[in-house]
């Protein structure tokens, strides 16, 4: 009943476009700016990940429990954060898959395709990534 509903979807999406091409163009695009979003998510968060270990170690020394509670706050925040990116790419590889897997064997389905498998390579960094958070989400809650 799910995947009715999630393919009605699909083709609602498409009728709006005059032709085939048009909507391939604007899934196209989409994958694209999602994949960009998702790049310098994962980049922010590679930032804010080498951070928060450098400030673990410190805080290892005694720095407080002040210090803690801010860096499992800003923690517990990315963690948020970072399952609502993966909703957002899980959504957008499965709703472009759906797309190729409605349309022919062209150049903008094989670019599309291409976008897919950037968007999971996006998702994998960003598990690792959420993986790294909730092991120093952990190790500040011991």
């Amino acid at each position: 009943m799910g995947g009715l509903a999630y393919g009605t979807s699909v083709a609602n999406k498409k009728a709006e476009y005059a032709s085939e091409e048009a909507w391939l163009a604007a899934c196209l695009a989409e994958a694209q700016s999602v994949n960009q979003q998702a790049a310098a998510y994962n980049s922010r968060l590679k930032a804010s990940l080498a951070s928060y270990k450098k400030t673990g170690l410190n805080l290892a020394g005694g720095s407080g429990k002040a210090g803690e509670k801010q860096q499992a706050q800003a923690i517990k925040q990315d963690l948020k954060q970072s399952g609502e990116m993966l909703a957002l790419l899980d959504d957008q590889i499965s709703s472009h898959g759906q797309v190729i897997s409605s349309t022919g064997n062209n150049a903008q389905t094989k670019q599309l395709q291409k976008e897919v498998n950037d968007l999971k390579k996006q998702k994998q960094t960003l598990e690792q990534s959420n993986r790294e958070l909730a092991s120093l989400s952990n190790r500040l809650a011991i």
